[in-house]
């Protein structure tokens, strides 16, 4: 009997504990690297294009070395009954405890290198974060890192592809 007297604040702390768990975001599997059967010049060129026709801010442009890097961008996100965090772009897992996600962002890396002279690698690599909040109002900062679904590396090869013919 003594038992049944306790099992409401039992249930109760073992929701409360359950709401405190962080659960860390999984790694996606997806294709970062993908090689055309184009020169450079004219694979350098549609990757440029991509980022005018998308208008995606460019931070850093060096063709010799064959960077392209994006400006950070507000990402979409959704805050699942769960508590995760997640979007179509990328997966925040849920920070747990009394901590939320605000104002996430993201950027991306294109890499363009030379393999032959009919050949030409692209590697894209992105970068997601989010702000961390103690409720409402105490900012903790941006470092809570979150994981790539591939879909603006899907993005980026799928107008690369009909430019440039199927990559592999």
């Amino acid at each position: 009997m003594k038992m049944v007297r306790y099992l409401p604040g039992l249930l109760a702390l073992v929701f409360l504990l359950g709401g405190c768990a962080t659960i860390v975001p999984p790694k996606y599997p997806f294709q970062a690297t993908r090689t055309y059967e184009k020169d450079y010049d004219t694979v350098w060129s549609s990757v440029i294009e991509i980022f005018a026709q998308r208008n995606i801010s460019i931070k850093t442009i060096e063709k010799v070395s064959g960077i392209v890097v994006s400006e950070n961008s507000k990402v979409p996100f959704q805050v699942q009954p769960d508590l995760t965090y997640n979007s179509s772009y990328c997966d925040c897992g849920r920070p747990g405890g009394l901590v939320i996600l605000t104002d996430m962002k993201g950027r991306f890396n294109v890499f363009v290198r030379k393999i032959t002279e009919n050949a030409t690698s692209v590697q894209v690599n992105t970068a997601y974060h989010a702000l961390k909040q103690m409720g409402m109002h105490f900012v903790l900062g941006w470092n809570w890192e979150c994981n790539s679904k591939g879909y603006m590396e899907s993005i980026i090869f799928d107008d690369l592809d009909s430019r440039l013919g199927p990559g592999h």
